[in-house]
């Protein structure tokens, strides 16, 4: 759940930038930075695997971008 809300949060943010043609791109960089920190943290509490955490971090951007076309 973690990392599916860090991947929608951080593909909302870069479609914004796209579709809107605005630059954000600091707060792209901070999502990016504090998804690998969430993701890192993860891992060293062994709280989950590298494959469990790939697939919640794609279900999030997935989300995301199927429900993109109907949103933009």
């Amino acid at each position: 759940m973690h990392l599916l809300g860090m991947g929608s949060i951080l593909t909302f943010m870069i479609a914004l930038s796209i579709h809107f043609e605005i630059n954000i791109t600091i707060a792209i960089s901070l999502f990016t930075l504090f998804t690998g920190m969430v993701a890192t943290s993860r891992l060293y509490l062994k709280a989950h695997t590298k494959n469990e955490l790939l697939i919640g971090f794609l279900l999030g951007c997935c989300s995301q971008l199927i429900i993109l076309k109907y949103w933009l």
